[in-house]
């Protein structure tokens, strides 16, 4: 692919790899930064791209494999940047109510990481992506009632998975 090309289908996606990881990250600036990376990585691998799917699937994937490196490389800190540039006027319990929620979040992510396939995929394409069933079963080749019962069962197992992180809480 010429440069040309890469640009129109930079300009093309760039916003909604942008969204998703903002989505998924709840982070202005770790979004700018990974979807600067996801370009790079697909513009070097976009010679393997086989066109099982859209592109804009593609580079999610690509962004979605970033940000969970992203995790695993920052151990679930908050950056004190991130705190200073959104609530230097705040409340405190706003900035803690944030904070909690972007804990519970990140945990919920992490949660979604650890399902195996293709429960972990249905999920990110139909939560974060907002993909609709048909789209989710074209690219696995299997019907909208099969990405429906995945997706179903992909829930049950996500809500079983927090329940007992509660449980072991309220152990302690």
């Amino acid at each position: 692919m010429e440069n040309k090309e890469f640009e129109v289908l930079y300009q093309k996606y760039v916003r909604e790899v942008f969204r998703f990881l903002l989505k998924l990250s709840g982070n202005y600036h770790v979004s700018e930064e990974l979807t600067q990376e996801t370009f790079v990585k697909a513009y070097i691998s976009l010679a393997g791209f086989r066109g099982d799917c859209q592109l804009k699937v593609w580079l999610c994937q690509i962004a979605k494999n970033l940000f969970f490196d992203y995790l695993k490389r920052s151990k679930n800190v908050v950056p004190l940047e991130f705190i200073e540039e959104n609530y230097t006027d705040m409340e405190k319990n706003s900035l803690i109510d944030d904070l909690i929620e972007k804990e519970e979040l990140l945990k919920i992510v992490h949660m979604i990481q650890h399902l195996k396939e293709p429960y972990q995929t249905i999920i990110i394409q139909r939560l974060f992506l907002e993909l609709d069933y048909s789209e989710i079963g074209e690219q696995f080749g299997k019907t909208e009632n099969w990405v429906r019962v995945n997706f179903y069962r992909a829930k049950n197992k996500l809500h079983d998975m927090i329940s007992e992180m509660e449980d072991v809480g309220n152990e302690m």
